[in-house]
């Protein structure tokens, strides 16, 4: 579909849900204008209109409206950490996996597992590599006990960078290797299959 048709239906939902004080929808409106301009790469305006999305939703109780407010948040924090606005970003990510925890809502440990993913690329990007190795650790355990496969072995990948990139080569070399093993044991099929092939050429395979 076009983004430019797409946005004035959005505007057009908005000034109607506006005047109708439908506030859910106001702010669903916001939200979709948002990931226009995100997609866009119009960081500016998508994080103004995401924002306004989340300050409409910060209002409403139910859960639909804490679902779609931990998304839009973790959809914020995106932004705000490719622009290296590392210290807001994750205040945002918390905020996403405190709605989380609170409200479980449908699908709330994959917000849970994703916040926490994302905080330890944010940790990483800035220099913060204990607190990137513990995010990531949480992150694995939490991927195990929801046996989500594509997403213990991005943790694996994740402190295997990490550790690479702190010249713990050991843990490097351990983390890697658990990723081919794990590939290799359970005959799974990673959502990124580079990550195997990644794994063998940072070990010399």
């Amino acid at each position: 579909s076009n983004p430019d048709s797409s946005y004035y239906f959005a505007e057009t939902a908005s000034a109607i849900a506006e005047r109708s004080n439908l506030e859910w929808h106001q702010a669903n409106a916001k939200f979709i204008q948002g990931y226009i301009y995100d997609t866009k790469g119009q960081d500016g305006k998508a994080i103004l209109r995401y924002m306004e999305a989340v300050s409409i939703l910060s209002g409403l109780s139910d859960i639909r409206s804490k679902k779609d407010h931990s998304a839009i948040l973790s959809n914020a924090a995106d932004i705000l950490r490719e622009h290296y606005k590392f210290d807001e970003a994750i205040k945002l990510f918390d905020e996403s996996l405190a709605l989380a925890e609170k409200y479980r809502f449908e699908g709330y440990q994959q917000n849970i597992l994703n916040a926490h993913y994302n905080k330890s690329f944010t940790y990483k990007e800035k220099g913060d590599y204990q607190q990137a190795i513990d995010e990531a650790l949480i992150c694995h355990e939490l991927a195990i006990e929801l046996d989500n496969q594509n997403m213990i072995l991005r943790s694996w990948n994740r402190l295997g960078v990490i550790s690479r990139r702190t010249e713990q080569f050991d843990e490097a070399i351990n983390y890697f290797t658990g990723i081919i093993d794990h590939v290799d044991r359970y005959k799974y099929r990673p959502q990124r299959r580079r990550l195997p092939q990644f794994s063998e050429c940072l070990l010399g395979y």
